[in-house]
């Protein structure tokens, strides 16, 4: 999940005596969404600009000013940041950042509940999604072959009557798949 992108500026950009540079940091992610620091190193004269556009290049967000150190909120999985270093009239070259998530879901448990003397047995597997655009699906089953990600469900239980080898995997929003737990 890191995501440091450094573009240096130089004078021969748009902008007269423009040296320093823009800097994105980490991006961090909650509930699905992404938001990412934007700083800059240069003369105090020079501020960022920056817009948002979606995967398909449409602008959610036209040219801003921003300060630097301050966070850009509510970035989705393909979401581009571009930003330029802006003297009141031009703008400097621009640099851009596109949201992505590699990082699979982690399977923090997978275990099984028995009631007495059942004979079902449900097989319940939890996760979390670190690289942020969310669990998408679960999936449990009898192969230790990884499952299609169109075979994946939303629930995150599977109640089952025959005893044997189980197990589970976790898909994220963009495709990410866990690895795979077992249960016996």
């Amino acid at each position: 999940g890191e995501h440091n992108v450094i573009i240096t500026i130089d004078g021969t950009t748009g902008i007269p005596n423009a040296e320093g540079v823009i800097e994105f940091g980490e991006l961090n992610w909650n509930n699905g969404q992404a938001e990412v620091t934007i700083s800059k190193n240069t003369n105090d004269n020079l501020k960022i600009k920056y817009k948002v556009l979606d995967k398909d290049l449409n602008v959610i967000k036209d040219y801003q000013e921003i300060a630097s150190g301050e966070k850009i909120t509510g970035l989705n999985v393909g979401d581009i940041v571009k930003a330029s270093l802006w003297d009141g009239i031009n703008y400097g070259i621009s640099t851009s950042l596109t949201v992505t998530d590699t990082t699979a879901p982690v399977i923090s448990s997978f275990t099984v509940n028995t009631t007495g003397y059942a004979t079902s047995k449900t097989l319940t597997v939890t996760a979390t999604d670190n690289g942020g655009s969310g669990i998408k699906g679960y999936y449990i089953g009898t192969s230790s072959t990884q499952p299609a990600t169109s075979s994946f469900g939303t629930s995150n239980t599977k109640t089952v009557t025959a005893n044997g080898t189980y197990y589970a995997w976790v898909l994220d929003n963009v495709g990410n798949v866990s690895s795979r737990q077992t249960l016996t």
